[in-house]
């Protein structure tokens, strides 16, 4: 198992189209994908929220 989705982020350009980079920490490269459809979009932000919380709760324990 790699370090895939560390240091993520998620942006909106002028036109509301989503930006979505991260770091693949396995391969040492960043990766980038825009013009996510819209559900697609919810769905990694959705995924993306429980792993930051479990990832800052094992950081403080």
């Amino acid at each position: 198992m790699g370090y895939v989705g560390e240091w993520n982020s998620l942006a909106l350009d002028s036109s509301d189209d989503p930006h979505i980079s991260y770091r693949d920490g396995t391969n040492n490269d960043l990766k980038y994908a825009n013009n996510v459809p819209e559900p697609t979009t919810l769905l990694l932000f959705g995924l993306g929220l429980p792993a930051l919380i479990a990832g800052r709760r094992r950081k403080h324990s």
